[in-house]
C-alpha cells in the first residue's frame, strides 16, 4: 500500500506540473491538453492537431536548414559610379619577337626560326646533326640576350599620351617578357597604379606605333601589327589571355568597361564545384614561390606550368616566373615548345596544378573599332614632313592605337548567402508563430517545464535512497 501511494503521489505531482505548463504556456491550443476529467475524444483531437503542427514546423525548419547548409548563394549585380578609377594594365606585343638587324641571323638561324613558326609543318624538325648548328644553340639563353635582339621600345613606340599629357614612351611603358618574346607594358605595377578621372576616345592612352616590318623575323605569328592585352595590373598575361589585334595602316580604338567580381570564400562554392581563396584574409598563406608577389590564379598556373616543363626538359622558358636555368634554342625546339603546347591540350595537367581563383578580382571587357590610319590629305602632309616618297611604306609600318574607358561606371557582381544565422532565426520565429503561435520565449517555457520535471524526479530518487539507508540502520542485529 505504501509503495502504491508513493507512485500515485509522483504521478499526481508530474500531472500538476504538466497542467500548470499547458494552461500558462504561450503555445496555442496547449490549454486544451491538461490532464483532468473531460472528453477523451476532445483531448485526442487537440493532441493530434498539435502533433501535426509540430510535424509541419519540424519539416519546414529541416528544409530551411538544408538550404542553409548547402550554402546556396544569390548573385547581385550593381553599378557604381567612380570619380577616380584605376586604369588597367595594357600590354602591347609586336608580332615579330625579334629585330632582324639586331639579331643578325645567318641562313641557318633564319631557317631554324622558320621551323619554329607555323611553317614548321612544311620545314619539319631541325636536324641537330648538321654541323652548321654551332655551340650557341646548345647554350642556355639569357634574358639579356633576348632584350638585345628584340624590338626596341624607343623605336616601336613613337608617341605616347595619357590623359592629355605627352611624355617619352619609356616613362609610361616598361619591357616585359611574355611567351618568350619582349612586349611593353603600361601601368603593370599594381603597387603604383595610375588612376584617371577622364574617359572617352580623346582621353586615357593614345599612341602611335612603328612596326618596322623590314626588320621582321620568323615567329609563331605570321601577321603584321600588334597584340594588345587589357588586364588587371595584378595579372601576368599569357598566350591564351584575351587580346585585341591592331593591324598595320589602321587606327584602332579599344573601349573598356570594368567589372568587379566578389565571391564568398569557403564553405561556399564560387566556381562550379570549387571554392575561391580569400587572398585578403589574415590567415591566407601565399602558395607561390615568390611570396612577396600577390597571388592570382594566372601566377599560380604559370608557376605550375613552369615546374612541369622543368621536370620534362630540365630548363625554364625566358618568360617563366621562376629563374633559370633557361632553355637553349636546341632544348626549346626539341622539348620545351612541344611540352608547352601539350599542356594546353591536356586538361589533367592543368587540373593537377590545383590553383584556385581569388574571391575578388577585376576583369575588363573591350569594344573595338577601326578605320584607315591617315586620310589621303594627311598622308600627303606626313610624306612631305617625314621626307617619304612611299605611301605603301607608311601603310605597312604605322598604326595608331587608343585605349580608353567608355565611361567610369563599374559593374559589381557579388555573391551573397541566401541564408545567414540571422535569417535562420527570423525564419524559425516566423514558422513557430505561424504553426504554433509561439515565440523564442515560449521555448524557454518548455525548458522550464523539463527542468522542473527533472528536479522533481531527482528529489524523489534521492528520497528513496535515504529511506533505504534508514531501513538498513534500524534492522535489529543478532
Amino acid at each position: 500500500m505504501t509503495q502504491f501511494s508513493t507512485n500515485a503521489g509522483e504521478k499526481e505531482a508530474i500531472s500538476h506540473l504538466w497542467n500548470d505548463f499547458a494552461e500558462n504556456t504561450g503555445f496555442h491550443a496547449f490549454n486544451k491538453l491538461p490532464i483532468r476529467k473531460r472528453s477523451k475524444l476532445r483531448w485526442i483531437w487537440w493532441f493530434m492537431a498539435i502533433t501535426m503542427m509540430f510535424g509541419v514546423l519540424a519539416y519546414n525548419l529541416y528544409k530551411e536548414l538544408e538550404i542553409y547548409y548547402k550554402r546556396t548563394t544569390l548573385t547581385n549585380v550593381n553599378v557604381r559610379g567612380s570619380k577616380n578609377e584605376p586604369f588597367p594594365a595594357i600590354t602591347i606585343c609586336n608580332f615579330s619577337p625579334f629585330n632582324m638587324t639586331r639579331l643578325n641571323p645567318d641562313s641557318t638561324m633564319r631557317s631554324f626560326f622558320a621551323k619554329l613558326s607555323y611553317l614548321q609543318a612544311e620545314g619539319g624538325k631541325a636536324n641537330w646533326s648538321d654541323p652548321n648548328f654551332g655551340s650557341f644553340y646548345s647554350q642556355n639563353l639569357t634574358k639579356e640576350w633576348l632584350l638585345n635582339v628584340s624590338v626596341d621600345l624607343d623605336v616601336m613606340l613613337e608617341t605616347c599620351k595619357f590623359d592629355g599629357v605627352s611624355q617619352p614612351c619609356r616613362n609610361y611603358f616598361k619591357p616585359v617578357i611574355l611567351d618568350n618574346s619582349v612586349c611593353f607594358a603600361f601601368n603593370s605595377d599594381y603597387q603604383h597604379t595610375r588612376k584617371t578621372k577622364l574617359w572617352g576616345a580623346e582621353a586615357n592612352l593614345n599612341m602611335q606605333i612603328f612596326l618596322d616590318q623590314k626588320n621582321y623575323m620568323y615567329s609563331p605569328n605570321m601577321e603584321a601589327g600588334v597584340k594588345v592585352i587589357v588586364h588587371d595590373p595584378h595579372i601576368i598575361p599569357t598566350a591564351d589571355s584575351p587580346s585585341v589585334l591592331a593591324a598595320d595602316g589602321m587606327t584602332t580604338h579599344i573601349g573598356i568597361r570594368k567589372t568587379q567580381y566578389k565571391f564568398l570564400p569557403e564553405p561556399f562554392i564560387a566556381f562550379g564545384d570549387r571554392p575561391c581563396v580569400e587572398t585578403d584574409a589574415t590567415d591566407f598563406v601565399n602558395p607561390l614561390d615568390h611570396k612577396n608577389d600577390s597571388y592570382t590564379y594566372e601566377k599560380c598556373m604559370s608557376e605550375c606550368r613552369a615546374k612541369h616543363l622543368y621536370r620534362k626538359c630540365g630548363c625554364f622558358g625566358l618568360s617563366d616566373s621562376i629563374s633559370g636555368p633557361y632553355c637553349s634554342l636546341k632544348l626549346k625546339e626539341s622539348c620545351y615548345l612541344p611540352e608547352y603546347y601539350a599542356i594546353y591540350l591536356d586538361q589533367t595537367i592543368r587540373e593537377s596544378c590545383d590553383c584556385y581563383m581569388p574571391c575578388a578580382f577585376d576583369m575588363y571587357t573591350t569594344k573595338v573599332s577601326a578605320t584607315t590610319y591617315l586620310s589621303d590629305l594627311y598622308l600627303d602632309y606626313v610624306k612631305e614632313k617625314w621626307n617619304l616618297n612611299s605611301t605603301d611604306y607608311i601603310r605597312k609600318n604605322y598604326l595608331s592605337l587608343r585605349v580608353y574607358y567608355e565611361d567610369l561606371l563599374v559593374q559589381v557582381i557579388e555573391q551573397s548567402p541566401v541564408y545567414t544565422p540571422e535569417t535562420i532565426l527570423g525564419s524559425l520565429g516566423g514558422h513557430m508563430g505561424l504553426w504554433m503561435g509561439a515565440s523564442i520565449l515560449t521555448v524557454g517555457e518548455i525548458g522550464e517545464f523539463l527542468i522542473m520535471v527533472v528536479l522533481h524526479l531527482f528529489r524523489k530518487l534521492c528520497g528513496k535512497s535515504n529511506n533505504k539507508v534508514t531501513k538498513i540502520d534500524l534492522k535489529p542485529t543478532n
